[in-house]
């Protein structure tokens, strides 16, 4: 059996929804078929952390987040804000003082807020103190920009007395903060579906190219095999990107690492329900009882817990309401590993969450040993390069693309990465980041070649 569509996408997560909204609603091409074997935004898609922020030390970054949020902005003004966009912030805190972190902050801030302002708010000013504003609307829109950095725990204590008496440093970046994803998807599929763009639930199993543009994909739909003649494709497949492109002979250099997040309810409600996603960037080791300590040690498998971890252990309110629910997560896991549709998760990594969060969150500490329940426990695939740059734009071949290794940054990148995915397959303006996230950065070495070293398409 024949089929034909101008462009065909392989995989139905947030990244290829996002390019087939807008080569429809955009460019007009709407001849579109995506192609997944499973349901829309059920994999990585689905294990978001649904956030987002403008936070990046580089330019091309910052101007891709930039690019994104203002979409996603357009989406919330369009639809009443069906995407549950809001503007709390990201809040990084550390117990080093401020000094010790302000490489780091000009960096960030001249790449992402470039004319937005950077208030510094000293700890004994109080007369200054009462410009800052921590807790605005649950909304999106008229916030305040740029960024904030507090200095001193009693400054910080006065805004944020949950936090640990020892944090120094809080440095609140205000274009940032939490959407759902499932909404975004879920509109994004359906303006989609009204402009003519088609769903097929099956597995694309090969694909060939016979001439300038002329790519056949078959693709298997309840044990038969279709062909499916199209001008372009697009490997929007996530983790399994490198698979999809190896039927085209094409090595891709990406690798997946597995990172895992935890739900549960704060009974207790430690977490204040308007608090801004909170990072802790400090190093740090888990501080186990003595008795824990010894059982570790003799345990391979988890002796790692206790290494000193790296920084970066985040939390967040989840819901709106009467909920008590939080969200946490720690990208500690540096393993590569092949990607599987259903990867299991870690024992004992909810505890380790807790514990490394009360390092920061003193009063979390009394959960740990006693987990409220339930505890959701989940995790997905963080796929990326090694200059941790996404890979979108041609691959090689005449009218084969890609939109991918979006590490942990799907979300809050995914408009910008489908609209740029658009912008290539349409061969309509790129944007100053476009060669950036080129496969073309590789100088061709994509196509029929060796990867660079320690990256492969899911495993070193």
């Amino acid at each position: 059996m024949l089929n034909v569509s101008e462009v065909v996408i392989c995989g139905a997560g947030i990244a290829g929804i996002s390019t087939a909204y807008y080569l429809a609603t955009r460019y007009g091409i709407t001849d579109v078929l995506i192609v997944d074997p499973h349901p829309p935004l059920s994999q990585t898609t689905s294990k978001s952390g649904e956030n987002y922020r403008n936070w990046w030390p580089n330019n091309s970054m910052a101007d891709f987040a930039n690019r994104s949020i203002h979409l996603m902005e357009e989406i919330a003004n369009q639809t009443e804000n069906i995407i549950h966009m809001n503007r709390r912030g990201y809040l990084y805190v550390s117990t080093k003082p401020s000094k010790e972190h302000l490489l780091t902050i000009k960096q960030h801030a001249q790449a992402a807020c470039k004319s937005w302002p950077l208030r510094w708010y000293p700890d004994r000013n109080r007369s200054v103190d009462r410009l800052y504003d921590p807790v605005p609307e649950d909304n999106y829109a008229d916030q305040p920009l740029g960024v904030d950095i507090l200095r001193g725990k009693d400054l910080i204590q006065e805004w944020y007395p949950h936090l640990d008496e020892s944090i120094k440093t809080a440095i609140h970046v205000r274009s940032a903060g939490t959407i759902s994803v499932h909404n975004l998807g879920n509109h994004m599929l359906q303006e989609a579906k009204s402009s003519g763009v088609n769903t097929l639930d099956g597995k694309v199993v090969d694909i060939k190219c016979t001439g300038q543009k002329a790519i056949h994909v078959f693709v298997e739909v309840m044990g038969k095999i279709h062909r499916v003649h199209c001008r372009s494709f697009v490997n929007a497949a996530g983790p399994f990107a490198g698979t999809v492109a190896k039927m085209l002979n094409i090595q891709l250099p990406i690798f997946s690492v597995f990172q895992q997040k935890v739900a549960l309810q704060d009974f207790q409600r430690i977490i204040p329900r308007n608090s801004p996603f909170t990072i802790f960037m400090d190093h740090q080791h888990i501080p186990w009882p003595p008795q824990d300590q010894v059982l570790l040690a003799n345990e391979p498998d988890y002796v790692w817990m206790l290494e000193r971890l790296p920084g970066g252990i985040h939390i967040r309110p989840e819901g709106s309401g009467d909920s008590t629910w939080i969200k946490l997560g720690w990208a500690i896991n540096r393993t590569v590993s092949s990607p599987e549709w259903m990867p299991k998760c870690t024992s004992g990594f909810p505890e380790v969450m807790l514990r490394g969060a009360s390092r920061f969150v003193p009063e979390l500490a009394a959960y740990a040993d006693d987990l409220p329940q339930p505890v959701i426990q989940y995790g997905g695939y963080y796929t990326k390069t090694d200059d941790n740059l996404p890979l979108i734009g041609p691959m090689g071949i005449p009218g084969c693309y890609i939109v991918g290794a979006l590490s942990g940054y799907g979300t809050m990148t995914a408009c910008a990465a489908g609209e740029l995915c658009a912008s290539w397959v349409s061969e309509s303006f790129l944007p100053n980041y476009a060669e950036c996230f080129s496969p073309d950065r590789y100088n061709n070495a994509l196509s029929r070649k060796t990867n660079p070293k320690g990256a492969s398409s899911g495993e070193l």
